[in-house]
């Protein structure tokens, strides 16, 4: 977990530091200021992180007991679906093979809880959206050096996250799930099956491959 989990607005910050005071040395009082001001740019830090990884929420729809129904119901209806009967290995699929051409390596398929390359599917489909997906990691370099600098770099990467964010906004964004014959959900890939080209991180123009 990156350490700016928890955000302090900069006015608290500088309060806290500046009343630290009352029967010490004014030796002691700087230390504890200067002690102080690290913590608080620490907890500040990976704010611009934060931006970039904002985006809508899904990790909570893959797990075995999700319908297609209810993922449907949370990501929309979507662009693109196909029936495999009977079913399919995900990785033996017509369109799995097709993007595995074309991109020199078949997508991951991740399940709840391990790679369902080899899993079965019934069905498939891809959602598109306007607008990123949570993805924490379009954001870790910056909370790297955030990190690493106590906050300080928050200062410097801010105004570009913020600008990043406004233009990832008006991008689209896919994400692939696959379903088991009853329609629960088997496993799902962060982009479109259908476009080897796509950009998980910076998505695309249009909706469409």
């Amino acid at each position: 977990m990156f350490i700016g989990a928890q955000i302090l607005p900069l006015p608290t910050i500088f309060i806290a530091v500046c009343h630290v005071r009352g029967g010490r040395s004014a030796s002691q009082t700087n230390l504890s200021r200067i002690i102080l001001l690290c913590i608080a740019l620490a907890l500040t830090g990976c704010t611009s992180a934060t931006i970039l990884a904002d985006g809508k929420h899904y990790q909570h729809l893959c797990k075995r007991s999700m319908t297609v129904q209810g993922v449907r119901q949370s990501l929309g209806s979507p662009t693109w679906s196909k029936v495999y009967r009977p079913p399919q290995r995900i990785d033996a699929t017509a369109e799995y093979r097709s993007f595995a051409a074309s991109s020199n390596g078949g997508p991951i398929v991740w399940g709840e809880d391990e790679v369902a390359n080899d899993q079965y599917a019934a069905l498939c489909e891809v959602y598109t959206r306007k607008g990123p997906y949570h993805d924490p990691l379009r954001g870790q370099g910056v909370a790297m050096v955030s990190a690493l600098t106590l906050g300080l770099g928050d200062l410097y990467y801010l105004p570009e996250a913020y600008r990043a964010r406004r233009e990832l906004g008006k991008r689209y964004f896919s994400l692939t799930f696959w379903y088991d014959e009853s329609g629960h959900y088997v496993g799902h890939f962060e982009g479109d099956l259908l476009d080897s080209q796509y950009n998980p991180m910076g998505g695309k123009d249009t909706p469409g491959p």
